[in-house]
């Protein structure tokens, strides 16, 4: 778990860090670009004022011309070098346009193709214009002439000013001539009537600008790949753009904003449409599920025009490094999670090996094997531990060896006192006449002692089997093996108890021996035993029964001796156990319940043999 409150703690904090600075430069980036756009539209705005304010000024320069007589209105053909120069200095306009009270008129024009054009009709009645291409310096190229129908008085520039009385703007037209007439643009005349002192029509002085220069400039402004800047109409007519978008929709109409192909650009026209202000405008809105920053701002309204400059740029263009700094930041925390926790991890399996390999070490020595060594070579501290605990099981072994030398010693002077004893019971016995058969009985169980101590000292710890033990204290009383049946699952009995239950078990099959089924030739006993545990905490015991299957009936004798009566007392009284003995027609049968921690208890396989598996000690 450390990596991870390591690791947790981490991750959280970067995530954190990251968002708030993701948050803040948003907030940063998106006060930027509302600035930025609004550099972009101060530049637009002074481009266009600066184009907007040429037309009335040139036709105010020709008014006094013509007024002055510089500009002679009975002789237009004298007019081209004059409007030519203006042309020249004023590389912004288009055309210089004049048209008499009667029907006549002229214009030099710089036309799409690049060339300059000198038209001309003298006869007011004539239908007919002439057309002149002139060369860089003014001259008309005779040989370019040509001809085409042309009526003064349906002329917007023209109409549109007499009509009303005073300087007036047209409406946007498609701009184009030459010989490369598909080259279009958006054009706008600006045209100024001419009064004589009587208030009677002297003619109209227009001039043209084409917002050529202007789409080109608006190219130049750094918008994003998908940025846009358009100039409108506030109807919603695309008058010039940043992009290649087309001006006309194919019929020889100008473009509207909400018809064009592009999503973005007719959502514009949309809001164009929508927006009716004489100020700024700037928002942030959703175009098919991507944001973008849109501004909003009239312009030409010192000159009379209600146009509208629009700018819409994806929010991306300036918070995509924002989101891809978000990204790398949140990678890096990432990064810098798993690099804690693999360090962490090192570092905790650095710290952990070592209490693993002392935890198997300890495992070992809890076992009993003493010469275990632990060698823990990290730090100095675990090198301490090990030499601490290598320093204990080293005073551990020695402890047990030495008691393991004095129990040694101890069982052979008990075993030594044993032999002394039997040997004195048995000179006892060979020299007495009267009691020889008490003193033969007590040889028999001395023996069986001894026999069960013998076992006992080979076993050591492990215990004595329960059959083993049968068999050594009744071996003395049988006539054959087959006489005594044994049945009952692997329960080794502790030193503790196994006196105990070595003494019942001789004084059992000495009676048997004496008055029971071990007195006949086919007598049978079978004994057998089970664990009754049903909290399988081994808090239970185990039950043991001794009968004799073919034997004989008991007599008065049999029932009253000193034997039974110490079968049924010294089990209560030394290990907290129960023992009865009930008579039938076949002899004797023994019941006994012991406490499981008289027992150490084992697997067995089916032939009977202790396996491999070792054992679950019963704790006293």
């Amino acid at each position: 778990m450390a990596p991870l409150l390591i690791g947790i703690p981490v991750l959280a904090l970067g995530i954190w860090l990251s968002m708030m600075w993701n948050h803040e430069s948003r907030i940063a980036v998106a006060e930027l670009a509302h600035e930025k756009i609004e550099q972009i539209h101060e530049l637009a705005a002074l481009k266009i004022h600066d184009m907007t304010t040429m037309p009335p000024m040139i036709c105010e320069l020709n008014e006094d011309l013509i007024r002055d007589g510089d500009l002679d209105t009975s002789d237009l053909r004298s007019w081209h070098p004059r409007l030519f120069d203006e042309l020249q200095a004023f590389e912004m306009l288009s055309s210089i346009t004049w048209g008499s009270e009667d029907g006549r008129g002229l214009w030099v024009a710089r036309y799409a193709d690049g060339n300059f054009y000198f038209d001309l009709k003298e006869n007011g009645n004539s239908t007919v214009m002439n057309e002149w291409r002139l060369n860089e310096n003014g001259t008309i190229i005779e040989h370019t002439m040509h001809r085409f129908e042309w009526d003064l008085f349906s002329r917007p520039w023209y109409a549109t000013p007499k009509s009303r009385g005073e300087a007036s703007w047209t409406e946007p037209y498609l701009w184009a001539g030459g010989d490369q007439t598909d080259k279009t643009t958006v054009g706008v005349s600006y045209g100024l009537p001419l009064y004589r002192e009587d208030g009677s029509l002297i003619g109209v002085i227009d001039a043209d600008f084409q917002l050529g220069d202007l789409a080109e400039f608006l190219k130049t402004i750094e918008t994003g790949r998908d940025g846009v800047v358009i100039l409108s109409t506030d109807d919603g007519q695309l008058l010039a753009a940043s992009n290649e978008i087309p001006f006309s929709d194919g019929d020889g109409v100008l473009q509207h904003l909400s018809t064009a192909d592009d999503v973005v650009i007719a959502q514009m026209g949309v809001l164009v449409e929508e927006t009716v202000s004489s100020h700024d405008v700037s928002e942030t809105i959703t175009i098919k599920n991507k944001s973008y920053y849109m501004h909003i701002s009239p312009v030409g309204e010192e000159q009379g025009l209600d146009w509208q400059l629009v700018t819409i740029i994806p929010t991306n263009a300036f918070i995509g490094n924002i989101e891809a700094h978000f990204r790398q930041s949140m990678f890096l925390s990432i990064a810098a999670v798993i690099f804690v926790v693999i360090i962490a991890s090192a570092m905790a399996r650095w710290l952990l090996n070592p209490l693993s390999t002392l935890i198997s070490k300890l495992k070992l020595v809890g076992e009993g094997h003493l010469d275990t060594k632990v060698q823990l070579g990290t730090a100095k501290e675990y090198v301490n531990l090990g030499a601490a605990i290598n320093e204990m099981t080293s005073s551990l072994h020695a402890s047990q060896s030495r008691e393991q030398f004095l129990r040694r010693e101890l069982d052979h002077r008990v075993k030594n006192m044993l032999a002394e004893i039997l040997a004195l019971c048995r000179q006892a016995a060979d020299r007495s006449d009267t009691d020889r058969k008490l003193l033969d009985d007590l040889v028999s169980q001395v023996a069986s002692l001894t026999g069960v101590h013998d076992l006992l000292g080979k076993r050591g710890a492990e215990g004595l089997h329960l059959r083993e033990l049968i068999d050594s204290c009744s071996s003395p009383y049988v006539q054959s093996n087959s006489q005594i049946e044994k049945e009952g699952p692997v329960a080794f009995i502790k030193p503790n108890a196994a006196m105990c239950l070595a003494l019942v078990t001789n004084e059992l099959a000495n009676n048997a021996r004496k008055y029971g089924a071990l007195s006949i030739e086919n007598g049978l006993i079978r004994t057998s035993w089970s664990i009754d545990d049903p909290n399988g905490d081994y808090s239970g015991v185990l039950k043991w029964t001794w009968e004799e299957v073919r034997g004989v009936a008991p007599d008065g004798k049999y029932k009253n001796g000193f034997g039974t009566q110490m079968i049924e007392a010294i089990i209560p009284y030394e290990i907290s156990g129960t023992a009865s003995i009930d008579f039938n027609s076949n002899g004797l049968l023994f019941t006994a319940t012991i406490p499981l921690n008289c027992f150490i208890l084992k697997n067995e396989d089916d032939d009977g043999d202790e396996d491999d598996e070792q054992g679950t000690l019963i704790n006293d």
